[in-house]
């Protein structure tokens, strides 16, 4: 495919990155096909000097494409989307890395201990005896009082609707 690779094909290439989200189809061999054909042009460079300028020219515009593409599949990874097919090794590799770290990194907020997660501030005026999802019963209750609830599902119901609200200490 080498003999394909044209600067005008990695201009529209880059253009077509530029102006989608989503990762363009290329086909898997497309950076060393790119690699024969900078190989090629280099060959040239004694025969022509305006070879130079196209080398570093395709250098560029390869650079670009890439690291466009490296967001794009950064992006795949945080959404946890699969590639699109067909895509380089090089980009899949990237992918699986990208996915391994992201899946084995767990950014720690701020941890919530057990009678935070379950304390909760009845928010309206009374609050009548209630039947939870859970099957057991709560109340009456007044307003303002302190209850802890153990089932999350329980916890979910009251603050949906909005009977109550998470106590924060």
């Amino acid at each position: 495919m080498a003999e394909t690779i044209t600067y005008n094909f990695l201009w529209e290439v880059l253009q077509k990155e530029r102006s989608s989200n989503a990762l363009q189809l290329l086909p898997k061999n497309f950076y060393s096909d790119i690699g024969e054909f900078i190989e090629g042009t280099k060959n040239e460079i004694a025969k022509n000097e305006e070879a130079g300028i196209q080398i570093a020219n395709i250098e560029r515009l390869v650079s670009e494409i890439f690291d466009k593409r490296k967001q794009k599949v950064a992006l795949y990874v945080a959404y946890k989307k699969p590639l699109p097919n067909p895509i380089t090794d090089i980009e899949t590799d990237l992918y699986n890395k990208m996915m391994e770290l992201y899946i084995n990194t767990k950014i720690a907020g701020p941890k919530e201990t057990k009678t935070q997660q379950n304390r909760l501030r009845v928010i309206i005026e009374k609050l009548p005896e209630v039947f939870l999802p859970s099957g057991s019963k709560i109340g009456p209750l007044e307003k303002g009082q302190l209850i802890e609830v153990q089932d999350k599902n329980d916890s979910k119901f009251l603050i949906d609707n909005s009977l109550c609200v998470y106590e924060k200490l």
